[in-house]
């Protein structure tokens, strides 16, 4: 394995990971882009016909991502370097029915999205289905908060379940 200058030895470490799905979790300026780049050189110089999925979070670090393989790489056309969204809507539209989907569907728009958020929210107050454990959490969260302040911390859990907090609770 090549041992790259630039690197710092946890990014080195991070290149140099093989045969299983790794997250890089860290902040802006870090180098992240700079190690994917590194590490993705280095999967096509060790085996030219590999495909990879190059994967970050906004729109504007994937463009960045794309740029800089370009660059190293040339032609990228046949990898997947794109945003975490996009890489599930693109296996969700190749792969509906092993998603369990009809094929037929559409993301929604932030509009509906947000419709769809305050109608769930609606349910939990009066919806006869909703089951009892759940009701019971409710009955008691509401004796602590209001419906608005309650509504308030549902919708700040949605906000951070990208950064795993329903997961730790």
């Amino acid at each position: 394995m090549k041992t790259h200058r630039s690197l710092t030895p946890e990014q080195q470490a991070v290149v140099e990971s093989w045969g299983k799905g790794l997250a890089v979790l860290a902040g802006a300026g870090t180098g992240k882009t700079t190690t994917l780049t590194v590490k993705c050189g280095e999967l096509m110089r060790l085996k030219p016909d590999a495909v990879f999925a190059a994967v970050s979070f906004t729109e504007k670090s994937a463009a960045d991502l794309r740029a800089k393989l370009s660059e190293q790489l040339g032609d990228v056309k046949r990898h997947w370097i794109t945003t975490i969204h996009g890489l599930c809507a693109s296996l969700i539209r190749e792969y509906p029915r092993e998603a369990g989907l009809d094929g037929e569907e559409s993301m929604l728009s932030p509009a509906e999205a947000a419709l769809l958020w305050a109608r769930s929210i609606e349910a939990l107050w009066f919806e006869e289905s909703i089951p009892e454990n759940v009701n019971q959490s409710f009955d008691r969260l509401l004796l602590r908060e209001s419906r608005q302040g309650l509504q308030d911390l549902l919708h700040r859990l949605l906000d951070l379940d990208g950064f795993g907090v329903l997961d730790r609770l």
